[in-house]
This record gives C-alpha cells, sequence and structure tokens, in this order.
C-alpha cells in the first residue's frame, strides 16, 4: 500500500469549514466549535483535500506583486501559477500525513479563511468526549498567505 492511501484507508478524511472576515483573524474559531457545525464539504482523499485548496486560491485570492527575499530576488504574483503548485506541493505533502490544515488569503475586500480539520469516523473525538467519529489528527498546520 503507498504511502498517499494509508490515511484514507484508516479513515482519515477532512470537514471543510470556510470564513471571511474584513482583516486577519484575531481569534479563529477552535476546532470543537467547527466541528459541531455540518461542514462545507467532506473531502475523501488528500489529493482531492489539495486540489479543494487550490481551486479555491485560484478563484478567490487577489493576485498581488511581490517581490521574493531569494538569492536570485525574482518576481512574482500571489496566487499565481507557480504560488498555487508551489502551496500545493506543501499541502499535499502535511495532508498525507493526515493532518489537518488551516489556509487564509486576501481577497478583493476581505480576507477568506479555509479550514480542513482531519477527523477519522472510526476512533472517537478528543474535542467531546463520547462522540465517535471526528478527530485523529495531529494539531493544525497553518499555512498562510501573506498579501498586501
Amino acid at each position: 500500500m503507498t504511502s498517499q492511501n494509508q490515511q484514507h484507508c484508516r479513515g482519515v478524511h477532512w470537514h471543510t469549514y470556510i470564513a471571511f472576515t474584513r482583516d486577519a483573524m484575531r481569534s479563529p474559531p477552535c476546532r470543537a466549535l467547527r466541528l459541531i457545525r455540518i461542514p462545507d464539504r467532506i473531502l475523501r482523499t488528500p489529493e482531492e483535500a489539495c486540489a479543494w485548496i487550490a481551486t479555491m486560491m485560484n478563484r478567490h485570492a487577489r493576485r498581488a506583486p511581490v517581490h521574493f527575499i531569494d538569492p536570485r530576488d525574482g518576481r512574482g504574483h500571489i496566487a499565481d501559477h507557480d504560488h498555487i503548485a508551489h502551496n500545493a506541493a506543501s499541502n499535499l505533502a502535511i495532508l498525507r500525513r493526515g493532518h489537518s490544515l488551516y489556509q487564509d488569503f486576501a481577497r478583493a475586500h476581505d480576507r477568506m479563511h479555509l479550514w480542513l480539520d482531519a477527523v477519522n469516523a472510526a476512533l472517537p473525538d478528543r474535542n467531546s468526549p463520547g462522540r465517535w467519529g471526528e478527530d485523529t489528527a495531529p494539531p493544525l498546520q497553518r499555512e498562510t498567505t501573506s498579501s498586501p
């Protein structure tokens, strides 16, 4: 069995939640509060979850020019093809380990926040004693896309 299928075979899947704010979220809702809501979507594989994030960023993120601080001192754009591909590679590695993921990015007049909470239907939720079907994932992996 390949490592990319191991999490899926163990019952890990992702519940997605979306929020919008005028600026950076100072106190995001905790995982336990998200998990009692009906998710916006349920994604079954790491690849499906990764594609969903890439699609949301491609459709909604505000493209903004950036200057890279690296030996090449290149220029690029937030949410351009290269940026989304770079994020997708990082996200897929995180998701294949069965982790939860958070990303946020600027839109034209607000910020979009995306949570993908890894859950496992076969094990009890650590956040809600006695409730089956929610959490076995390691701590949330935060990936923030900054933009002006």
